[in-house]
C-alpha cells in the first residue's frame, strides 16, 4: 500500500483538479433533496441505487488517478449495495421524524461541506465544490446521511454492509491518514451501525 503521504497527495488531487465534478454532484445532490422535499418518494430499490452513484463515482476518480486500492474497494462495495438493494421490498421510502432523520441531516451537511482537500478555498467553495462524489470520506458521509434519513431502508444487510466500509475508512483517514476530521465519517458509521443492532433487538425481544 502507498504511503500515507502518496495517498494524501493523491486525494488532494482528485479534489482540486475535479472540482467541476464535485459542483455536478453538489447540484444532482440538491435536486435530489429538493425532490424529497416536494414529497417525491422513490421506492426502495431506486433509492439505494441512486444514493450508490457517488460511491461509484469514487471508484472512477480513484482508478483514474492511479489508487487502485481505493478504486477496486468502492466498485465492489457499490456493486454489493446495488445488489443487495435491488432485494428491498418493492415499497415507497418511509421518512420519519426521528433520531435517525437528525443524524441524517447532520450527515449529509458535513459531507456536503467537507472542509478539507481543497487549495486555498473559502466557506463559499466549499458550499458548491467539497470533493463528494470524488474521494472516500464526504461520499461515504452524504450515503449513509440519506440511509438513515430513510430509516436505513429497514433493512439489516444494506445499512450493515455500508456500516462496514465508511468504519474502515473512518480509521483508516484518522489513525493513518491522520486526517481528525474523518471522525465525523467514524461517528455516522458507529452510529449507522448501532441502530441497527438496537433496532433489530428491540424487535426480538418484542416478538
Amino acid at each position: 500500500m502507498p504511503s500515507s503521504e502518496i495517498i494524501l497527495r493523491g486525494l488532494s488531487k482528485i479534489a482540486n483538479e475535479y472540482a467541476i465534478y464535485a459542483t455536478i454532484w453538489h447540484i444532482l445532490i440538491f435536486i435530489f433533496i429538493n425532490l424529497l422535499f416536494s414529497k417525491w418518494r422513490p421506492d426502495k430499490r431506486t433509492a439505494a441505487i441512486l444514493i450508490t452513484a457517488p460511491m461509484i463515482s469514487v471508484s472512477i476518480f480513484a482508478f483514474i488517478s492511479g489508487n487502485l486500492f481505493n478504486s477496486l474497494t468502492f466498485f465492489v462495495f457499490s456493486v454489493i449495495l446495488i445488489i443487495t438493494g435491488l432485494k428491498l421490498p418493492n415499497e415507497k421510502i418511509n421518512i420519519k421524524i426521528n433520531i435517525n432523520f437528525i443524524i441524517g441531516i447532520l450527515m449529509i451537511i458535513f459531507g456536503w461541506v467537507y472542509p478539507h482537500f481543497l487549495e486555498k478555498s473559502s466557506l463559499i467553495n466549499y458550499l458548491y465544490s467539497a470533493p463528494t462524489g470524488l474521494i472516500p470520506c464526504p461520499t461515504l458521509s452524504i450515503v449513509i446521511g440519506f440511509a438513515l434519513l430513510f430509516n436505513r431502508f429497514e433493512s439489516k444487510a444494506w445499512p450493515l454492509i455500508l456500516s462496514v466500509i465508511s468504519l474502515f475508512y473512518g480509521l483508516f483517514g484518522i489513525f493513518r491518514l491522520k486526517v481528525m476530521l474523518d471522525a465525523g465519517l467514524l461517528f455516522g458509521a458507529l452510529f449507522l451501525l448501532i441502530s441497527v443492532l438496537f433496532i433489530n433487538e428491540e424487535k426480538k425481544r418484542g416478538a
